[in-house]
């Protein structure tokens, strides 16, 4: 997909396209952070991970042979001190989601770039921005900008969120050209087919339209918070498409609201991922959280 690397002007060699190797990307449209990914026959490989995220990747981490360790959030948001001290000889990788998903919380620029200069060069870091476009902070990193002065850095990027192609499973990294290639050897043949690509590089295209989509989807994305947040609700600041609303029942809250007609992601014994788009949508959500008691702080 060398159009990827054109529309975004970078050097060639630096963007590989579709679904990266899982022994090194896991969940590459999934989100969530993990960290400490290293190849089968290593040793004792070890796999950090937040505790509040999607499943898959501990069990892909499992198949590379790493050992999974969740490292817990600290107040809904990446604790980075804790997981770079949780980096040992033997990690490889490390693997870190911004904005986390499914929290929506973000750490920023600043916080980002000085867990990077403690992570030791030898170690891949690999930024899941999925939800980038989404990011409204003045603090918002970019890793495709990061990755030119730090050479461990690969950015992974998705056209499954703010493009709308998610039934295409498509995505993108971006790195320094020797990363690219070592990766590249081992992807999966045929990652992206012809209609995924076409579509892909159609969406690049029209980015304005995008963008207007979603500057609609980051205002209602406000506006819903501050309605939740009126009724009781626990909602963190969120540069995503989604709200989280921490609670401890969240499998009895979402059957409650799917006979409303509402389907939202449950978390068991954490929270609920609400991801809006229509205003009639979220007018919904606003009335079923009105109608439903929130948890005690």
């Amino acid at each position: 997909m060398a159009g990827t690397g054109s529309a975004r002007g970078l050097e060639k060699g630096a963007v590989l396209a579709g679904r990266l190797p899982a022994a090194v990307a896991g969940d590459q449209d999934g989100g969530g952070c993990t960290a400490g990914v290293v190849p089968a026959g290593v040793g004792a490989a070890v796999g950090l991970f937040e505790s509040v995220r999607h499943r898959l990747d501990p069990i892909v981490a499992r198949m590379a042979g790493a050992v999974p360790v969740e490292v817990p959030l600290a107040g809904g948001v990446h604790d980075l001190d804790a997981m770079a001290a949780a980096i040992t000889p033997r990690t490889r990788a490390v693997f870190l989601c911004e904005p986390n998903n499914p929290t929506g919380t973000a750490v920023g620029t600043a916080q980002l770039e000085r867990f990077l200069d403690r992570v030791p060069g030898d170690v891949l870091v690999v930024l899941d921005e999925a939800y980038f476009e989404f990011y409204r902070s003045p603090g918002a990193p970019d890793g495709v900008a990061l990755h030119h002065e730090r050479p461990n850095l690969l950015a992974l990027r998705t056209f499954s969120k703010a493009y709308g192609l998610a039934g295409l499973r498509v995505g993108y990294g971006v790195a320094q050209p020797v990363i690219a290639e070592a990766l590249r050897k081992c992807a999966v043949p045929c990652g992206v087919g012809r209609i995924a690509e076409e579509a892909a590089l159609a969406a690049l295209s029209v980015e304005a339209e995008l963008f207007e989509r979603v500057e609609r989807i980051v205002a209602e994305r406000e506006r819903t918070r501050e309605a939740l947040l009126g009724l009781g609700w626990e909602a963190p600041p969120s540069e995503t498409s989604f709200l989280w609303l921490a609670t401890g029942e969240a499998e009895s809250v979402a059957a409650q609201w799917e006979r409303r007609g509402l389907l939202v992601r449950a978390f068991s014994g954490s929270g609920l991922r609400v991801t809006l788009g229509s205003p009639d949508a979220s007018d919904l959500l606003i009335t079923a959280a009105k109608e439903t008691a929130p948890p005690a702080r």
